[in-house]
């Protein structure tokens, strides 16, 4: 994930090979995230932070959604539980990321369908 000093540093979200075109849409998604997160923080903690936090909205939306197909769907559509904003729109910022992962907690409990 990292080389170098760690002032300089590179981060990318690796994962292990996609199964599917959806899952390798769902990673360059994630993956493009973390990209303009990087561009926004220099604080490495919080780029750190911020790799944790997409690594758990990416799996939890697996976990929640039947599909990657789904888990995709559902982060590119327009959520009424984030005014109307599509999920992916709402992952560059900390906060943003807070709210995803709320929502994706009330829908996984039968709170939002």
């Amino acid at each position: 994930m990292s080389s170098g000093n760690p002032h300089n540093q590179t981060f990318r979200i690796d994962f292990d090979k996609p199964s599917s075109e959806a899952m390798h849409q769902l990673y360059t998604l994630f993956n493009n995230i973390f990209d303009v997160v990087c561009q926004s923080e220099a604080d490495v903690t919080h780029k750190e932070s911020a790799e944790k936090e997409l690594r758990y909205i990416l799996h939890k939306s697996l976990t929640v959604f039947d599909s990657s197909t789904q888990a995709k769907d559902w982060l590119e559509s327009p959520c009424p539980a984030l005014g109307g904003f599509a999920p992916e729109s709402q992952l560059a910022s900390s906060s943003g990321r807070e709210l995803v992962r709320i929502t994706l907690g009330k829908i996984e409990y039968g709170e939002y369908s």
